[in-house]
Parts: structure tokens; sequence; C-alpha cells
């Protein structure tokens, strides 16, 4: 029987995934941890999606540290959503942006050049199966599809 893991590093949204669990028809296993540590074994979990969190990664050493993780406990396939350049709305906020230092972990959203994460996916051990935007054009938001690199030395 196929398991839903599900976990965050707040107490505040593990509270708000059990109030919402409704009427989910598989077992679904909710559980407090960092995207930085996973408290998981390598290549445990088929395919990991992580939503709505990259964006608050200003640095890049804590993406990487992040793609890594998420690296070690798939097995196959990673999911992930993020601000990427290249639209209109990314170029309204940069227009908009004052110049500041990158914050360390968990920081204010920000929009990442798409060169640049796709540097990072592939140093991480990972190629890109799909990238789609939201509103093409339009929308920063960006979800990839990876798939780890097997004989990348990269291995979970």
């Amino acid at each position: 029987m196929r398991e839903l893991l599900a976990s965050d590093n707040s107490d505040g949204m593990l509270q708000i995934a059990e109030a919402s669990r409704g009427g989910v028809r598989i077992p679904v296993t909710l559980f407090k941890t960092s995207v930085f540590a996973i408290e998981l074994p390598d290549g445990s979990i088929p395919a990991v999606a992580c939503m709505r969190f990259f964006h608050h990664l200003a640095r890049r050493e804590d993406r990487s540290l992040a793609l890594r993780e998420l690296h070690r406990v798939s097995s196959s396939d990673v999911i992930v959503s993020l601000w990427t350049d290249g639209c209109l709305q990314s170029f309204l906020r940069s227009r908009r942006r004052k110049n500041g230092e990158a914050t360390a972990g968990y920081g204010k959203r920000t929009c990442i050049e798409r060169a640049v994460f796709h540097d990072e996916i592939h140093e991480a051990g990972f190629e890109i199966c799909s990238e789609r935007r939201v509103w093409p054009g339009l929308s920063m938001w960006t979800y990839y599809h990876l798939r780890k690199k097997h004989g990348s030395g990269q291995e979970g």
C-alpha cells in the first residue's frame, strides 16, 4: 500500500496539514523535519515534492544544500516550485527591488535567475525532465520536475 509522507519544519504548518486531511483515502504520515537535514534514509522516497519553499532561499548555498538533501532521500524524482526570472512579473519586481545582501536560511521571497538555478540542479546530481510556468510569459511561479542522474557520483 502507498503512503503519503508530509513534512514541514513548522509546527503551525503541520497543524494546518492535519486539519486539512479531510477524506484522504491513502495513509498520511505527518512529521517535522528540515529540508536541510531530512530524517529519512537514503533513497527511501520514490517521488518528493517541495512546494512554495525555494523562493524563500536567497543564498545559493542554501538552495544547493536543500537540493542535495532532496537528492539524497529520493530514489528517482523530485518536484520543486520557485520564482524564476524571464517573465513580466520578474521584470517589474526587479525594477522595484532594492539591492541588499542575501539572507541565510529562510528569508524574504526572492526571484532566482533560471540559469543559476539550472546550474544548481545539475550540481546536485539532477537532470531537468520538465520546467513549467504557471502563466508563461507573465508569472514567476515555475515548477521543475527533476530526476536523479544515475552514475553522477551524487547517488543518495
